[in-house]
């Protein structure tokens, strides 16, 4: 999804410096396991129709592009931008207009397995949104890093930008977090439910910069009249401490078991972190006022982000659902760090130790406070470009 960055890393334990979700179209990639985001988005698909209502419409001689942002490989992000697409095209037929041509664009780092995401392309019809005919758009990928503002897009020729499960991810972590001197280490941690406040506020100062730059860089491309959708994870809750849904303590909790067992190293696990900040609403808003002269803020809207299953009522199948999200979003990430072994070991781990909370929480046993049922938020806003 983004670029992760890290200083004098060496072979074998290395942080990819760009890295993708996983790619091609087996058992552990994201195409089979993203069905919680595309749950998920398509809860907001009504929203999507309510904001095109406003959307400049270009003229038939003009070019609609559409820019799909952080894509990924699988197929959720195709629908998406065809649902767009069909409410677009509502609008021109309710006004009588001749439509124009229609690009879009899919933009992630060059990692991202383009390959599988363009043969879903042009071997699925378009039979669930709008027919069975051949695509009616144009499409291009677009390699590159989205907070980047110089290369990727001219000025001013996005009609709408769209970007789904991609701004919660962290390009980097501050090398103050890794550096064994400085207040903000994160030593013994993976995460940052247990971190101290200097550890968060680093980190919250990397996702307000990542946040400025994309925001930024949107302001550039889109036209005036045109859209930006948004959604990505939030937290519930203040700045600090820093409160998540379990998974992200449960697999702090089996990394630690896996140093203890010898199976790890500390010193492995201390210069891990894993790259995803969910930010707060208020972290939020501050950026988004900054923009506020750009962007007209038209909606946004929170919902509980708990990955489509119910732990009370089935303990293992939701151990092994969320398991296998993860492992779409992340498992090469872990393997090119820990190697494939040590990762098999971590995601047999946190599956159990996840099964072992849900069964605790199904039948109201005590669990420590930061294993409570409480999830992060998915938050939507959409934009129009002044």
């Amino acid at each position: 999804m983004n670029e992760v960055r890290t200083p004098n890393a060496t072979s074998p334990h290395v942080i990819p410096e760009t890295w993708a979700m996983t790619g091609g179209e087996g058992e552990n990639s994201y195409t089979k396991n993203s069905s919680a985001q595309q749950k998920m988005t398509s809860k907001i698909w009504p929203l999507y129709f309510d904001a095109i209502k406003i959307l400049n419409l270009p003229s038939s001689k003009e070019v609609l592009r559409i820019v799909d942002f952080g894509c990924g490989s699988a197929l959720n992000c195709i629908v998406n931008v065809e649902v767009i697409i069909e409410y677009v095209l509502k609008r021109y037929a309710e006004e009588r207009k001749e439509r124009p041509d229609i690009q879009v664009y899919f933009q992630d780092v060059p990692t991202n397995d383009f390959n599988t995401l363009f043969k879903h392309i042009f071997s699925t019809p378009n039979d669930k949104i709008l027919g069975d005919e051949p695509k009616n758009y144009m499409v291009a990928a677009i390699p590159g890093s989205f907070l980047n503002r110089n290369y990727l897009l001219p000025k001013s020729t996005v009609n709408v930008a769209v970007s789904t499960h991609a701004l919660h991810w962290l390009s980097k972590f501050p090398d103050v977090v890794r550096d064994r001197m400085s207040p903000a280490y994160n030593g013994g941690h993976t995460s940052l439910f247990n971190s101290s406040l200097a550890t968060v506020q680093a980190c919250a100062k990397e996702a307000e910069e990542e946040l400025d730059h994309f925001l930024a860089a949107r302001a550039s491309e889109v036209v005036q009249g045109g859209l930006v959708f948004l959604t990505f994870l939030v937290r519930q809750g203040g700045f600090y401490p820093y409160k998540a849904d379990p998974v992200y303590h449960i697999q702090e909790d089996v990394w630690n078991e896996l140093v203890l067992e010898g199976v790890t190293t500390e010193e492995l696990r201390d210069d891990f972190n894993f790259p995803i900040y969910c930010r707060s609403l208020d972290e939020v808003h501050k950026v988004l006022e900054r923009y506020s002269y750009v962007f007209e803020v038209q909606k946004e809207e929170s919902m509980v982000s708990n990955y489509f299953v119910d732990p009370l009522e089935n303990p293992e199948g939701s151990a092994q659902y969320i398991t296998a999200v993860y492992k779409g979003v992340s498992l090469d990430f872990h393997e090119s760090y820990f190697g494939k072994t040590v990762t098999s070991l971590f995601f047999q781990r946190l599956e159990q130790g996840l099964y072992d909370i849900f069964s605790r929480w199904k039948l109201g046993s005590p669990v420590p406070e930061h294993l409570q049922p409480m999830w992060t938020n998915a938050y939507t806003v959409f934009l129009r470009r002044k």
